[in-house]
């Protein structure tokens, strides 16, 4: 650090001390008892700092310059932000302005490379001005800043990016070195980097993204720096730049031209293809595997889309066909790829609307078709209600141009009263479809709806305007959301077993010959129990099991909630996927679970018990129209990746994109408990009840063949259930309590109990020792070898941790996220407790602290100490808070800290001005902030 210091000596001192005696015949300014110091303004508004020379001008209208300023360089002190100096030149255009040079230092290495916030601060001592008045002015600045023209792909292992540089110039050479790489890129390697321009720079990355950090939250953006010595600027510039899921997704339902050649129309999300693909850039693998691409079109009606037709039997077409396009096909830096499931082919529906009178209910069912057309318009008569809706008279059917249906029920209120609920069938006449896609001879036409009357329950929650106090306010205005479970407590327990199964099941499951038969169930699914608490736990688990059912069975509805409200047709496409899976499964598993609970009540090992194991696992192993193993199977890899292997897989995906949409933890919990359950805890009832049938053929069949069979698909089956095991319990929902929230941009955790605070003389921030002791350590420190310590100065600092308060950058980092005007208004936002007629701004534990030296009139000369406290709103805005006067003499030595040892001056003019404020505490991560 670069200044200039003259030496404070006794001689000078005397000086001072004589003049001040005589100061009363000279015209006698009106003392500023607050801070002893007047303002003053800095041209132009903001300033760039670069290497070298800067030049400011500071004009004041409350104190005049002394003529001889521009011969006493010290008499100045400039803080731009990351240092401070004396200018190298003053020079003094009329009694009220200074034009001032200074050269700034590059920032240290560590320096935060966000360079959030810096503003710089000139004080001029009251030495050199006619009034004997400090003079002290602040100023923005103009941040060297790295803006992306563009976006990149998440995990993308190749990225082309186009930086441009605001406030700052570039060195006539940039190297590869000049580059640090942080957040998502840190990691990655600079292969190539061109100067286009003083101001525009062209990289490229190579390497592993990071996609999370460590407290698993998605990466919203990759952020790059470029060091001082590459532009002009005396710190480093910063940019971020923004992430996007880049995939590739069906363009409508793949169709058979012809009984050998299938078109796929694959859309581009989020990229851009190169060029229409070449055929050697297309891998085809699972159901194509073995066939050929003929040929890749653009689609005339939309360019984004290629339509790819590949040579394969319709006959043969069974199960999940991928489509991978190579890296070189987009500009998405990685793969893309599209699965075709030839499974999937029926209808998906829900529930539009519900209205019920005291004498009839009226249900309208929205159905979508998949892979299915219609050869002729439908009737009411051709639709035939089952199962919930049996008793229910269809009104009325509109058919769309899409294939998709709306149906029109009516019951009388007592027979919907009467029935659960759980699934309403429609029945429709399989000789009025046709498919381009699949075979439709072994497909039940039917249109499920499960959980139905969760409608009834949404209809009443939402009339409600009573609200427990465990209700959680949940996300920021203009964000879609699913209703609340019923249970926080209940929810949060029921992932917790669904964790712990598949990890029992993984550790010490499905391994022991002989279990199954002899009735040793718990240790065959890897729970460990005493001899004589075997039957309790059983029925434990069985009874978590049906509670796991009924859930699973009341989510349906805010599961189609949730895939309608999806914003990408990809993670759209994925979801239907899962939901297709778990809409096999879970009518099967309700009444196999059933069964398995009354085999659990007959004596382990009895004739009895083995008969009602075989009819279980026959029922199981031969389940009409299902394979039960492959459908387990293929619901555990849907959860893990997706077919074609270039996406996550739908538990990763969703969490992804419900902790990305949302700023606040607790605003993800519901939808994330919701899908967890309703994907991964159908997966573990049904590897469950696959594992207890494949076990028992593997230990009890005659056929070699059969056992073989079994044990090949128990050992494949414990292989996946340890892989989804492990990401179970990676996103697990862990909720904390409702009295705290937890910042997923910074992982900052808050009370969310907002409180008023006022702030004054008996409740200081920072007391006036400390204040003493801050600011002339401070200048200590920052005084060059050989050179004397300045004797006027300012500083920032952040205040102990014990404060429990927010920091400035902290505050800032939460706001950068937010569209809300303030702090408050964010933290209202996300459901925290906001007291009647609370401020809106935040006390930060960041305070400044001013020390300037003054003489006026025929007061003694003196040392001023003030304290600038810093409430936040969406931005700092500094306030006075209090000052103290110190005496100018032996007692204010130059080395001396401690507040006791120096001469206080005229206490009772001393200054504190009260300030109210929103106090946010911030809170240590542990286990006790968590819902048990």
């Amino acid at each position: 650090m670069q200044r200039t210091q003259k030496k404070w000596g006794c001689l000078l001192l005397a000086g001072i001390l004589l003049l001040s005696c005589f100061a009363g015949c000279a015209p006698k300014a009106e003392e500023n008892l607050e801070t002893g110091i007047v303002s003053g303004t800095v041209s132009p508004d903001s300033i760039a700092i670069v290497r070298g020379e800067n030049k400011l001008t500071l004009t004041t209208s409350e104190a005049e310059f002394s003529k001889e300023i521009g011969e006493h360089l010290d008499a100045v002190i400039v803080n731009y932000g990351w240092g401070e100096c004396n200018p190298s030149d003053i020079t003094r255009r009329d009694d009220h302005t200074l034009e001032i040079s200074f050269q700034a230092e590059a920032a240290a290495d560590d320096m935060d490379r966000e360079n959030i916030g810096y503003t710089g601060y000139l004080m001029v001592s009251g030495e050199y001005s006619q009034e004997g008045t400090a003079v002290s002015a602040s100023f923005p600045i103009a941040m060297p800043v790295l803006t992306a023209l563009g976006t990149a792909a998440r995990d993308a292992s190749s990225i082309n990016l186009e930086l441009e540089l605001e406030n700052a110039r570039l060195a006539d050479e940039v190297q590869k070195g000049d580059i640090e790489l942080s957040k998502a890129f840190e990691g990655m390697e600079v292969a190539n980097i061109q100067r286009q321009s003083e101001t525009r720079l062209a990289l490229t990355l190579n390497g592993e993204m990071k996609s999370e950090g460590e407290d698993l939250v998605p990466y919203m953006e990759g952020g790059l720096a470029i060091k001082p010595q590459a532009t002009n600027a005396a710190v480093r510039a910063y940019g971020e730049v923004p992430l996007v899921t880049a995939t590739a997704y069906l363009a409508g339902t793949p169709a058979f031209t012809d009984s050998a050649t299938l078109r796929v129309s694959a859309a581009a999300e989020n990229c851009q293809w190169s060029q229409v693909p070449a055929s050697s850039q297309i891998t085809l693998s699972g159901a194509f595997a073995g066939a050929t691409v003929k040929k890749v079109e653009k689609c005339t009606k939309n360019p984004d889309t290629m339509d790819v037709y590949i040579a394969v039997s319709q006959k043969d077409c069974e199960g999940v066909g991928s489509i991978v396009f190579a890296s070189e096909a987009t500009n998405a830096g990685k793969p893309v790829g599209v699965d075709v499931n030839f499974d999937n082919i029926g209808f998906y529906a829900g529930v539009k609307s519900l209205e019920k009178t005291a004498e009839k209910v009226t249900l309208t069912i929205s159905a979508a078709s998949h892979g299915l057309q219609f050869n002729r318009k439908l009737t009411p008569e051709d639709l035939t209600p089952a199962g919930d809706f049996e008793q229910a008279k269809v009104e009325n059917v509109l058919q769309g141009e899409d294939n998709s249906l709306e149906i029109t029920l009516t019951f009388s209120t007592s027979v919907f009263d009467a029935v659960d609920g759980y699934e309403g069938i429609i029945l429709v006449p399989i000789e009025s479809l046709e498919s381009k896609l699949g075979n439709l001879e072994d497909m039940d036409a039917v249109i499920s709806v499960g959980s139905f009357k969760e409608e009834e329950t949404a209809a009443v929650a939402s009339d409600s305007s009573q609200k427990t106090g465990n209700e959680i306010q949940l996300l920021s205005a203009g964000e879609t959301t699913l209703l609340a479970l019923d249970g926080d407590a209940a929810a949060n327990a029921l992932c917790g077993f669904v964790k712990d199964g598949l990890l029992s099941m993984a550790k010490a499951g499905l391994g022991k010959v002989g279990e199954i038969v002899s009735g040793k169930l718990l240790s065959w699914l890897g729970f460990e129990s005493s001899e004589e608490q075997i039957n309790k736990k059983l029925d434990e688990i069985i009874g978590q099991l049906n509670s796991l059912t009924a859930r699973i069975n009341n989510i349906e509805q805010s599961i189609n909630k949730l895939i309608d409200a999806v914003e990408t047709s990809a993670f759209k496409e994925q979801m239907r996927d899962i939901q297709a899976s778990v809409l096999k499964l879970k009518s099967r598993v309700s009444g196999y679970q059933a069964a398995l609970g009354e085999v659990s009540k007959l004596e382990a090992g009895s004739d009895e018990y083995k008969k009602e194991m075989k009819i279980l696992a026959d029922k199981i192993n031969n389940t009409n129209g299902l394979d039960f193993h492959g459908e387990t199977y293929a619901l555990g890899e849907k959860i893990l990746s997706d077919a074609a292997g270039t996406a996550d897989g739908a538990l990763k995906a969703h969490y992804d994109r419900i902790t990305t949409k949302n700023n606040w933890e607790q605003q993800t919990y519901d939808e994330r408990e919701r899908f967890y359950l309703y994907s991964v805890g159908t997966y573990l009832q049904s590897a469950m009840l696959d594992s207890i049938a494949l076990g028992y053929v593997a230990d009890t069949s005659d056929s070699a063949v059969e056992r073989s069979e079994a044990q090949n698909n128990l050992k494949e089956l414990k292989a996946q259930v340890t892989r989804v095991s492990s990401m179970a319990e990676k996103y697990q929902v862990k909720r904390l309590k409702s009295d705290y929230n937890r910042n997923l941009r910074t992982g900052i955790i808050l009370s969310t109990k907002v409180e008023k605070v006022t702030y004054d003389a008996n409740n200081r921030l920072v007391s006036h020792a400390d204040t003493y002791r801050l600011i002339k350590q401070k200048l200590i420190d920052d005084t060059p070898k050989g050179k004397y310590t300045a004797i006027n100065g300012s500083g920032n600092f952040t205040l102990p941790e014990s404060l429990g308060l927010l920091t400035e950058k902290q505050a800032q980092d939460i706001m950068k996220y937010s569209s809300k005007g303030s702090l408050v208004e964010e933290l209202k936002s996300a459901g925290f407790s906001i007291p009647s007629g609370c401020p809106d701004s935040v006390m930060l534990r960041d305070v400044r602290i001013e020390k300037s030296l003054i003489r006026t009139g025929t007061s003694a000369t003196r040392y001023c100490f003030a304290v600038h406290y810093k409430p936040f709103k969406k931005s700092v805005n500094e306030y006075f808070f209090s000052n103290m006067f110190v005496l100018a003499g032996g007692s204010e030595k130059t080395e001396n800290t401690d507040y006791n040892k120096v001469q206080k001056w005229r206490e009772y003019d001393w200054v504190t001005k009260p300030i109210t404020a929103a106090s946010v505490k911030q809170v240590k991560e542990s286990k006790d902030l968590y819902v048990n």
